[in-house]
């Protein structure tokens, strides 16, 4: 709500913080900062510890800053109970999701086509910079998706699960050059997959309205002949 108070004119802000964040948690050298197993969590998993961002928050308050974060899309709250982090992690769960600064990982075309999977399609052929980490954080604040436990996760490919009727999904959002995918791991009722649909159309179209890209079109593969 504090943040109503507020006109940003320069997202120097933004970027200055992330710069500060990025910096703490890669700056092996430093003896201030972060843990080693925050700093491991961050570079692994893409969580930052909530204390961390107290320190970075420069002219606004802790909170002020979290909230911009999630505003555009950055950051995203997630709990953990990760018992191999750091005694700081331990006694404070709240942790941020922050999926820009996860490795890249190299995608195949083929690789999902025995799954049901359905994609999101962009003006000129390719995926804008950014959308698919905002769709991301997105999708975990608004429509509770989670990510999935004990999965490696990319900034390109995230493993989530979902529930949808009582019944469990397991999907795998990936981003390639051109498009999105969305992976429907397993078989699912008609139903379930069209309330997926719907929650994947609202947060691309939410996302692409905040940075300012024309709203999505959706495809399917089309199996060519052997």
């Amino acid at each position: 709500p504090k943040l109503n108070e507020y006109v940003i004119i320069d997202f120097q802000l933004i970027f200055d913080s992330i710069s500060k964040i990025i910096i703490q948690y890669f700056d092996d050298k430093s003896k201030h900062g972060p843990h080693l197993a925050d700093k491991t969590l961050f570079k692994q998993k893409g969580l930052i510890n909530a204390s961390v961002l107290r320190n970075v928050s420069g002219c606004l308050e802790k909170d002020e800053l979290v909230s911009l974060l999630q505003h555009r899309h950055i950051i995203s709250k997630i709990e953990t109970t990760n018992t191999n982090a750091s005694k700081m992690e331990k006694t404070n769960n709240t942790m941020f999701f922050m999926p820009c600064v996860l490795p890249k990982v190299e995608l195949s075309y083929d690789q999902f086509h025995n799954f049901s999977s359905f994609l999101v399609l962009f003006d000129h052929g390719y995926c804008p910079v950014g959308l698919f980490c905002a769709a991301t954080t997105r999708l975990i604040a608004k429509h509770k998706w989670r990510v999935t436990k004990g999965e490696d996760q990319y900034r390109n490919k995230i493993n989530f699960y979902c529930t949808y009727s009582e019944i469990l999904c397991n999907v795998i959002f990936s981003a390639f050059s051109a498009h999105c995918e969305v992976c429907l791991m397993g078989k699912l009722v008609p139903k379930v997959k069209y309330m997926i649909y719907k929650d994947i159309d609202a947060v691309f179209g939410k996302v692409c309205e905040d940075m300012k890209y024309p709203p999505p079109s959706y495809g399917f593969y089309c199996p060519g002949e052997s």
